[in-house]
């Protein structure tokens, strides 16, 4: 737990680290606070698969073929409703 007015995106790595690793955990959710490269690359080498929404100036032009990948089907089910 985090004191309030901080930020914990931080805590992101080694919390779902010592999660998955201690549970199985397939579906990873969050806020849009935890949408970075890293995270989500993270979150799949580690073998669970991110559900975190992206910030609305996100691009699938990154260097991060999981964020690429990720954002483009969140764009295309978020046009299909």
């Amino acid at each position: 737990m985090t004191e309030r007015n901080t930020v914990d995106a931080p805590y992101f790595a080694p919390l779902i680290t010592k999660t998955i690793d201690q549970f199985n955990v397939l579906p990873v959710m969050d806020d849009k606070a935890y949408s970075s490269y890293a995270n989500l690359e993270l979150t799949v080498s580690k073998g669970a698969e991110p559900f975190i929404p992206f910030k609305s100036s996100a691009k699938a032009t990154s260097p991060s073929e999981t964020w690429n990948r990720t954002l483009r089907l969140t764009s295309r089910s978020a046009s299909m409703r």
